[in-house]
């Protein structure tokens, strides 16, 4: 009679599960602590992928010892595979790049090898899963893991990490799954009534969610924690997949009379959009622009949608926001503090609105009205509401900028440029790729003024400092300098005329700026206008709409550039100078004393290699070689296959046993793997049973071909556990022949699949 086989693999014992829990736990924060030490920051979520990676590899590859040499056959195998296909030429100095780049830093920009980032931060953190597994599967001792959770939670002290709490959270959970192994005294096996094992974290769980779902109040519930938890995984969910492209809007509409680009005549509403109760009157930005197309600024990044005050978006806002600068040590932030202003504004909404302005830099922001109104940013540094807010809404606003008004901040700014030259900037690379490139549509002539007018400056703020004046200097302030002319790059048209608005001024700082090789960007919002003599409050009005550009200095990060020098006590620009017009042929080109940066299409061009024609014979080459290795490798999986399967026959030979292992070694290999062989059948042993009434209950359910039985088989079994000594040959022969019956059944019952399943539990 045919046995009823459930078609599955064996699985693991729950040992394993509950350990591998454990150190992928255990390992999630080790490897987030590491890869923040070695300057490689990674989000939390990414680490414990990493780690659970790392467990699943490392718990195949000890049960089974021939994994990791096919592994690596495999990669060999892959690896020819690729040299005959593309060439040794081409594969060998991509492997020598791959090496230097690893050497360098994985740095993350690097377009040839930027994708293998990933794969290399997990092969780079998988020390410390390996020793955790080590630890806990090989040589558990009680004090380890108590030991490995405070030095972590330590050095994440010591190291500042931002996503501490997680860390602390994850090591706690898998010291808990821990508990029940230290109960065994050091067995390797875990108690028999396993579900106790999650008693303790589960109890924890119900004491938080009771915490957060029991009323705070009557008819209020304390939920809006699991809300924002929730709306944590969808933002992320949202940026991986590319499905959300959040942003504001502040500013835009009112210096954009004809909408789609730039330009045009102004016709400014007095209608109050804001009221603040500030200090002292600043600008307040609300959106931010990345690209120019020679028409319009916009948004040409995916940036994504993130909580600002979750922690599992704190290491991201620190980036966006640049938390580590300025780079260059003490002397270097003493200077910083000193060219710095704190401000702290409370922002009430006058009119339907999504942005959330501040003062430069946000370091915190608490929303007054209405409740359950969160604070959002995204990668181009743009603070926004998750939702429209209206008239009446207000919130709290508290942020950092850079203050050229300050007493001695040119000379201040000289001295830290100096102290940061030598010094490597974490973010410099990153705004580079996305705040640098210039519109195809852009004249020569407008970086070559700009590499004049910078001329050979003391640094590039300097050069900053003088082009900002050029155009104050030369350029008239109007609100009616018509409609620009299509097909004309609004930069060159405004540089010709010299005659606009913030709009015109903003875009031509912004550009000349890149024009000389520094990172730029285009930001609206508003300026303040008081209110009163001498007073706290101010308001914002569609007349007071602003645009601005903001230079990216190294080392330093953003600094505002406002030709227009917005005065909030005037209540507009102090400064629109007018003089002569600049011709539309220009003369000679000067010497450029900086190199203008090329623009995206001239990158793009540039980053491809000569066109080769390829022959017909190499391309059949090539193709007759992918096939022929493609061929050798089936060829040699199948021999593989064949061997393995001959040698999972001849691993249970009595005669092999008896040579190796003797008498009682031989009957326990073959009693471990009979009990394997019942899992399949899902006949394992349960609690309490004895080896004689599971054998009658496997000779009850199992009709073999042959006339060996469980029972008899067991009696080798019970003299070895029971007795203690050697079993009889008799009775040893028993148990081989009724083992290599099970066998045979299972092979005829699963067909070639039962290799795999054997292999893999």
């Amino acid at each position: 009679m045919r046995p009823e086989v459930e078609r599955r693999a064996g699985a693991p014992d729950l040992t394993w599960w509950i350990d591998g829990l454990t150190v992928a736990a255990l390992a999630s924060g080790g490897v987030y602590a590491a890869l923040s030490a070695a300057g490689q920051e990674q989000g939390f979520l990414l680490c414990c992928a990493f780690a659970a990676i790392h467990v699943l590899f490392l718990g195949l590859i000890t049960r089974r010892w021939w994994v990791l040499p096919a592994l690596m056959g495999c990669c060999g195998a892959a690896f020819l595979a690729v040299g005959w296909a593309l060439g040794w030429d081409a594969v060998v100095p991509w492997l020598r790049g791959a090496w230097a780049w690893a050497a360098e830093g994985l740095d993350a920009e690097a377009i040839a090898y930027g994708s293998l980032r990933p794969l290399a931060l997990c092969a780079c953190a998988l020390p410390v899963s390996a020793a955790l597994y080590a630890c806990l599967r090989g040589w558990f001792h009680v004090a380890a893991p108590v030991v490995y959770v405070l030095a972590l939670n330590v050095a994440a002290n010591f190291l500042g990490l931002a996503q501490w709490l997680p860390v602390l959270l994850t090591s706690l959970g898998g010291l808990m799954l821990c508990l029940p192994r230290a109960a065994a005294a050091g067995k390797n096996r875990l108690p028999r009534r396993y579900g106790q094992i999650l008693a303790l974290p589960l109890a924890v769980m119900c004491l938080v969610g009771a915490y957060l779902l029991v009323p705070q109040q009557e008819g209020q519930w304390r939920v809006e924690p699991v809300r924002a938890l929730f709306a944590d995984v969808q933002d992320w969910y949202d940026y991986r997949f590319g499905q959300a492209a959040g942003g504001a809007a502040a500013g835009r509409a009112e210096l954009q009379p004809l909408g789609g680009r730039l330009g045009g005549d102004l016709d400014l509403s007095p209608e109050v959009t804001l009221r603040v109760k500030a200090e002292r009157g600043a600008l307040v930005r609300g959106a931010v622009q990345d690209t120019y197309d020679g028409a319009r600024w916009f948004q040409g990044w995916r940036n994504g949608r993130f909580r600002f005050d979750s922690l599992l978006w704190r290491g991201r806002r620190d980036e966006v926001f640049l938390a580590r600068l300025p780079v260059g040590g003490r002397e270097a932030r003493a200077l910083y503090e000193k060219m710095t202003r704190e401000e702290e504004m409370e922002i009430t909404a006058q009119k339907a609105e999504i942005s959330l302005f501040s003062p430069g830099t946000p370091k915190a922001v608490r929303v007054h009205n209405p409740s359950g109104l969160n604070a959002y940013f995204n990668l181009a540094g743009e603070l926004f509401a998750d939702r429209r807010y209206g008239r009446g809404a207000s919130y709290t606003v508290r942020g950092t900028r850079l203050d050229r008004t300050l007493t001695g901040f040119d000379e201040n700014m000289h001295r830290l440029l100096a102290l940061t030259a030598g010094e490597e900037d974490p973010y410099e690379a990153a705004v580079r790729a996305r705040h640098t490139h210039l519109s195809e549509s852009l004249p020569g002539w407008v970086s070559e003024l700009a590499l004049k007018i910078a001329g050979n400056s003391r640094d590039d703020y300097e050069a900053m400092c003088r082009i900002e004046a050029w155009l104050t200097e030369n350029c008239t302030y109007s609100e009616s300098p018509g409609e620009p002319p299509e097909g004309v790059d609004f930069v060159a048209h405004f540089l010709t005329t010299r005659e606009g608005y913030c709009t015109y001024y903003a875009s031509a700082m912004a550009v000349m700026a890149r024009a000389c090789g520094l990172p730029s960007r285009y930001a609206t919002g508003y300026g303040l206008q008081r209110e009163g003599s001498g007073g706290r409050f101010y308001a914002a009005r569609g007349v007071t709409a602003h645009a601005w550009a903001e230079v990216y200095f190294h080392g330093v990060g953003w600094v505002a550039f406002d030709p227009l020098s917005w005065d909030a006590d005037a209540g507009g620009p102090a400064a629109s100078g007018a003089t002569g017009r600049l011709p539309t042929s220009p003369g000679p080109t000067p010497t450029p004393t900086r190199a203008p940066l090329p623009t995206a299409q001239a990158e793009s061009d540039a980053a491809l290699p000569p066109a080769q024609p390829a022959s017909r014979l190499g391309i059949a080459a090539r193709v007759a070689l992918t096939l022929l290795a493609a061929a050798s490798a089936f060829l040699a999986l199948a021999l593989a296959v064949r061997w393995l399967n001959g040698r999972q026959t001849r691993r249970f030979e009595l005669s092999r046993l008896l040579g190796r292992k003797g008498r009682r070694g031989a009957g326990l290999t073959l009693f471990a793997d009979l009990e394997r062989q019942m899992h399949l059948y899902n006949l394992d042993r349960e609690g309490g049973e004895t080896l004689s009434a599971w054998a009658r209950r496997v000779d009850r359910s199992l009709r073999l071909e042959g006339d060996a039985t469980c029972q008899e088989a067991m009696r080798a079994v019970e003299r070895m556990i029971y007795a203690e000594t050697d079993p009889f040959e008799e009775e040893l022969a028993a148990l081989a022949l009724y083992h290599e019956q099970v066998e045979g059944a299972l092979r005829a019952a699963l067909g070639r699949a039962y290799l795999w399943k054997r292999a893999i539990r």
